[in-house]
């Protein structure tokens, strides 16, 4: 990667949901130094983005269709734009990336922009958002499944459930309005999360401690934005928006094991009402919970208000530490054999130049490649499932 960004942040909407979440921070932060993309196979998906850039992935092979939530097909076209991909990081500092963890080239876009950045050393945020619970039991195991590889590839990744922000939009709505709402209430989150981490004179390095905690767990979130907040009247504010967060519900909230707090001020704001407010929400927050309450300043944020971020994160699971020689020993012990790979397994791909990319050839798909049976795959997805119903 280079030494000089021009950039902060890149923000890359992967797949048509996340596409259209990027064109709404796009539209919410016009003036944003953020280099902001919505890239899709989908010709059609892109052609409704009115403010991001747009990158239309593996148009040759796809002909501009979507992956039809086919994960491996996903990670495999969109493996096709590496170069890319590595030249957008390349001019920031970190990436954020958002997808359907539901969707073929969201979820699959995911696992290729991890392993970019891995290979480079780039920070990087994966925000997956959770199929609705009527989209049916088939996405929910899509979920399960990007969740299960995202882990194994140590990915530091926000789940955001697409039930709490049903939640916070009114129902007398038309559906496609509901949805538009639903995702204009993640765009919001996630721009003000952005203005948080990429604050001026912050008292410690939030991104990097975020990153951090995100490296050890894997986690679901829920988050409370509020914008332009007067500094003189902020507890009622807080107290309201923590027992009606924008996504997550208050049992979520209580249940959280870390909190991770941003106030930021205009760069002219004396330092008292923003050591107040901090010590409001540290009264405020779940105490059985760790807290970080991060304070900086952002010129976007107008003179004499606030900006406050809290994410409140709880953990559905551990990354796994063990190394690949004790992978392929517990495989060997259940009696996995060896898999026999023949050109069927390579699709559209059959007869095209390899993809190559860190010694591995992406055509093949990913449980072919890595040797995982279904049966350690449907092993991985029960031991998710009962996490959650645990939780």
């Amino acid at each position: 990667m280079h030494s000089e960004c021009s950039h902060e942040i890149s923000i890359i909407g992967i797949g048509s949901t996340g596409s259209r979440i990027a064109d709404k921070i796009k539209a919410l932060f016009p003036h944003s130094s953020c280099k902001i993309i919505a890239a899709d196979t989908d010709s059609g998906e892109l052609d409704k983005i009115r403010h991001a850039s747009c990158i239309i992935i593996a148009e040759e092979w796809q002909k501009g269709r979507n992956c039809a939530a086919d994960i491996q097909r996903g990670e495999r076209v969109t493996a096709h734009e590496v170069d890319r991909f590595r030249d957008i990081m390349s001019e920031t500092r970190w990436t954020i990336a958002i997808g359907s963890l539901a969707g073929g080239t969201g979820a699959g876009g995911l696992l290729t922009l991890n392993r970019i950045a891995s290979d480079h050393d780039h920070p990087f945020l994966a925000i997956g958002i959770e199929p609705y619970q009527f989209e049916g039991s088939a996405l929910q195991e899509n979920a399960n499944r990007a969740i299960t590889q995202l882990s194994h590839q140590h990915t530091p990744l926000l789940v955001i459930p697409n039930e709490f922000v049903l939640a916070s939009v009114p129902e007398d709505l038309p559906l496609p309005d509901i949805l538009d709402q639903a995702n204009k209430l993640i765009a919001e989150a996630i721009t003000t999360f952005i203005i948080a981490l990429g604050a001026q004179d912050s008292l410690f390095q939030g991104a990097d401690i975020l990153l951090h905690l995100l490296r050890q767990r894997q986690v679901k979130c829920g988050c409370v934005a509020l914008n332009a907040i007067a500094p003189e009247s902020p507890e009622t504010v807080i107290r309201e928006a923590l027992e009606s967060p924008l996504l997550g519900d208050p049992e979520f909230l209580k249940q959280a094991d870390t909190h991770f707090a941003s106030i930021i001020a205009h760069p002219g704001t004396p330092l008292k009402p923003v050591r107040q407010t901090a010590a409001i929400l540290n009264r405020l927050l779940p105490q059985s919970a760790r807290s970080y309450i991060n304070l900086g300043s952002h010129d976007s944020v107008p003179a004499g208000l606030l900006n406050i971020f809290i994410l409140s994160l709880r953990q559905i699971g551990t990354r796994p530490q063990q190394s690949e020689g004790a992978t392929h020993l517990l495989r060997r012990q259940a009696g996995v054999d060896a898999i026999n790979l023949g050109p069927g397994v390579l699709g559209i791909f059959a007869n095209s130049t390899p993809t190559i990319y860190g010694g591995e050839n992406l055509d093949i798909p990913t449980f072919f490649r890595k040797g995982i049976t279904i049966n350690l795959l449907l092993e991985e997805i029960r031991h998710i499932q009962s996490k959650r119903n645990d939780g």
